[in-house]
């Protein structure tokens, strides 16, 4: 459910509910969403600041068996422990971006803030040591006008809750996600002719975890494609990714 131009003193901004997808940001080469706090919520999207766009969203993601219970038990009289019980954790997800910030010709610069905090229902505890809570901030630049395509460059650094699926969604029932992420992506598409694109994308992800079960994560790609005519091209596609533990330094 959407209501544009709900006020007229927010004549852009929109006014929505529900179940959707939001404001997604991806790695196309790679097909990886690496902002993306799409579920059920609630927000109001593009509010004209002067110097940029204004979002605020709330979000949920529900984390199956993360908590246990307690119930009263009258005949012994003491509240006993439902730990073999699988219960829910729900993580709502607090967003805060400001979009369209222009810092150069043809540049603008996107920054968003991510609180993620958990919490359970009918008196439900999580496991112990859970994350309970974590932040995610994103900076992006995007380069219009960048021999004939654009460049995209990201940073984003995320901590404990928001580090499990590293894309603004929180998992704060869980016990083995405390530490922090950093990520670094350079992306775009450049056009040399009428005749040829190439799309390329380099990542940099490293996840330092307190239990020694990160990871860090190099992806590097390039697709050249030409086009035959306006209804047929040709791509070829070329990638590499490698994966190093945090406990021992293996890579795959």
């Amino acid at each position: 459910m959407q209501f544009k131009n709900f006020l007229d003193s927010l004549p852009d901004a929109t006014l929505w509910a529900g179940k959707r997808f939001y404001q997604r940001h991806d790695v196309h080469l790679n097909d990886f969403y690496y902002w993306d706090i799409s579920g059920p919520g609630a927000g109001v999207e593009n509010i004209d600041v002067g110097v940029g766009k204004l979002s605020f969203a709330v979000t949920r993601n529900t984390e199956q068996g993360g908590a246990y219970g307690w119930n009263y038990n009258p005949i012994t009289k003491k509240w006993e422990s439902t730990r073999d019980l699988d219960k829910d954790v729900y993580n709502d997800v607090f967003d805060v971006r400001l979009a369209d910030l222009e810092v150069n010709k043809n540049g603008k610069l996107e920054i968003g803030l991510d609180y993620g905090n958990s919490h359970t229902k009918n008196h439900a505890s999580r496991v112990e040591g859970a994350s309970k809570n974590g932040y995610m901030l994103t900076l992006e630049h995007t380069q219009g006008e960048f021999f004939g395509g654009f460049n995209k460059f990201t940073v984003q650094y995320a901590t404990d809750a928001m580090t499990s699926w590293s894309t603004g969604h929180s998992q704060g029932g869980s016990n083995t996600n405390k530490g922090h992420m950093l990520r670094l992506i350079n992306q775009g598409v450049v056009a040399p002719s009428d005749k040829v694109e190439v799309m390329y994308a380099l990542i940099y992800e490293k996840t330092d975890l307190d239990n020694h079960q990160g990871k860090t994560w190099y992806s590097a790609g390039v697709r050249p494609m030409y086009k035959w005519t306006d209804t047929m091209s040709t791509l070829v596609e070329v990638g590499y990714d490698r994966i190093k533990d945090q406990q021992t330094g293996l890579k795959n």
